[in-house]
């Protein structure tokens, strides 16, 4: 199933990312939730979850994280924050 053809409409949309960092982990603060990141660049998506959200942003946000951890997950999310982080949004 091709998640881009898909009428989705967010509840929650972050389009300049890394501009909103302190507004991006405040608002989600102690929040589990299913997350989609969208690529704008190529036209796709990422979709993850987590029990503890604020905690898997402020990895997300941390390029020494992502580039020591990319080398033992081959994560798409990790790849794709690494080589388009400026192209992304974060949305619910």
């Amino acid at each position: 199933m091709n998640l881009n053809k898909i009428n989705y409409s967010p509840y929650i949309l972050y389009e300049y990312l890394f501009l909103s960092k302190a507004n991006v982990l405040r608002e989600n603060k102690n929040k589990i939730d299913v997350y989609r990141w969208v690529n704008k660049i190529r036209n796709e998506s990422y979709v993850g979850s987590s029990t503890n959200i604020t905690k898997r942003l402020r990895k997300y946000y941390c390029v020494n994280y992502l580039e020591s951890i990319i080398i033992i997950y081959n994560s798409l999310i990790y790849k794709a924050l690494l080589n388009y982080g400026g192209a992304l949004i974060l949305t619910w």
